[in-house]
């Protein structure tokens, strides 16, 4: 094996390991080592299963007024993932208009991703659910 398989296998072992643990253990573990790891808020909003894998991230952010956005967003995200990558959308908690919603969850589907979390709001919920997406977010 290369260099690079061998650190693969090795944080596909660890993400392996860390999908064993509650997010209590995990949070407190983090507060022992002296970082953040506890966010308030976030809801379980589809499937019940545990989520762990390297994160793509997306920072939302309102519109200019002269702005007129050709695709979501979130896309270029879905585009960047691959299988078991987990997006976290930072939507600023923002509850006014959604962060992530079924077409871009068909999208990661297709991709096999690990799961979704959004500060802020989902729309499309049962669709999501309906393809097995774990998702995360304020409501």
């Amino acid at each position: 094996m290369t260099r690079k398989a061998d650190d693969m296998c090795e944080v596909n072992n660890l993400l392996r390991a860390l999908k064993k643990f509650d997010t209590s253990i995990v949070s407190d573990a983090l507060d022992k080592l002296g970082m953040k790891g506890a966010v308030a808020g976030l809801l379980q909003l589809t499937v019940r299963r545990r989520i762990a894998g390297r994160v793509v991230t997306v920072k939302l952010r309102p519109p200019l007024a002269d702005e007129a956005p050709t695709r979501h967003l979130g896309t270029g995200a879905v585009v960047a993932a691959s299988a078991n990558d987990i997006i976290v959308v930072e939507h600023g908690g923002r509850m006014d208009c959604a962060g992530w919603g079924g077409l871009l969850a068909r999208g990661a589907a297709r991709k096999n991703m690990g799961g979704i979390i959004v500060d802020g709001a989902v729309r499309d919920v049962d669709e999501c659910a309906a393809l097995g997406m774990p998702v995360f977010a304020r409501g």
